[in-house]
């Protein structure tokens, strides 16, 4: 069970009154081809027809997990990394489609469950195979993304723990050489140069990994700012998981007023540094660009603004605890009932996306 919280204040507690656990099914399975051939190295993903719904208790925000991924072992089998809740769930396999039925049915009475999913097509078809590592010689877990010369459709495959990749060609495409590209968390994305021909083995794929980005922020009079937040949206198209808006990536104090960010990859991101709600500054939001083998300090000047307390009160005059209050520039549209406002987190994501 997971549940997310937009933030959480420093030295906030939260009640999640009693944690009520669902009923869940253990699965164990393993995937194979029409010609009964395993399916080694690749990613599953079991998702439900209807949402599972929220645990009940006072002040409960836990839910079951929505989407249950895992990946397969060499010889084909996998095992669910947490129990899946009763219910229909939709089964998918990276690049691969999967032959009828596509669905599985997790019922009360079976607590454990074997299951084979046979996907179309033959395992037969001509792969690419090899290593993510680091510039030290150490396994990296990457996004290995097979685009073949021709200009077919790509084919991608994650590594696991030990850098391995199977990449195989998609059905019925003519090509015989593809372009590797690879993306890893905290490293700079690169790719293979030169075509691979499909066949080749133990392809050794070098990452470098990704310069630190410092930010010093410093008040009206050049002083350092010592206590703040940080987060990083990337900007110019690049898409990013909806968990990026909201993860922290430094939180202060800092020595000097400046945060080292280890692991960011060259390119334009915007800066979002909060400060303490106790101090005068306003939010910052600043675009960067972090170029190779440009500077990697950026100084930001924090700013005050005027303030106001609101205090928000029932039609009784008693005071309402917990509100949410935001500030929205309707761009002089008038607000009614049909006026949808997006919370900031929201807003940069469908900004860019």
């Amino acid at each position: 069970m997971a549940g997310e919280w937009p933030t959480i204040a420093e030295g906030q507690r939260i009640d999640l009154g009693d944690v009520v656990c669902t009923g869940a099914v253990r699965l164990t399975g393993r995937v194979v081809d029409e010609a009964g051939k395993p399916v080694p190295l690749t990613q599953v993903t079991l998702g439900p027809q209807v949402p599972p719904e929220a645990a009940q208790g006072a002040n409960q925000r836990l839910r079951p997990n929505p989407n249950h991924i895992t990946r397969t072992a060499v010889d084909g089998t996998f095992v669910a990394r947490s129990g899946l809740p009763f219910g229909r769930y939709r089964v998918q396999v990276m690049d691969r489609r999967v032959a009828p039925p596509e669905q599985v049915e997790l019922v009360r009475d079976r607590r454990q469950e074997d299951l084979t999913i046979v996907v179309r097509g033959s395992t037969d078809l001509p792969t690419i195979t090899g290593r993510v590592l680091d510039e030290a010689g150490m396994p990296v877990r990457a996004w290995v993304h097979a685009v073949v010369v021709h200009g077919e459709r790509p084919n991608s495959s994650a590594s696991g723990a030990d850098g391995r990749f199977v990449v195989r060609r998609p059905d019925g495409e003519p090509s015989e050489a593809a372009t590797l590209s690879i993306v890893a968390d905290g490293f700079e994305p690169t790719g293979s140069g030169a075509p691979i021909p499909w066949g080749t083995r133990d392809v050794e794929l070098r990452l470098k990994r990704a310069r630190g980005l410092s930010l010093r922020v410093v008040d009206e009079k050049d002083s350092p700012v010592l206590d703040y937040r940080v987060h990083l949206l990337p900007q110019g198209g690049v898409g990013w998981l909806s968990g990026d808006a909201m993860r922290e990536r430094a939180h202060g104090p800092f020595e000097n007023g400046t945060a080292t960010i280890p692991g960011i990859k060259a390119g334009k991101w915007l800066v979002i540094v909060d400060f303490p709600p106790e101090t005068p500054f306003l939010k910052k939001r600043e675009t960067i660009d972090f170029v190779e083998g440009g500077p990697n300090l950026f100084t930001l000047r924090a700013e005050t603004g005027s303030r106001r307390v609101l205090r928000v009160v029932g039609s009784d005059g008693e005071p309402i605890r917990g509100t949410r209050v935001q500030l929205c520039d309707l761009a002089g549209r008038k607000f009614g009932y049909p006026t949808q406002v997006f919370g900031e987190r929201l807003w940069f994501l469908n900004q860019w996306n």
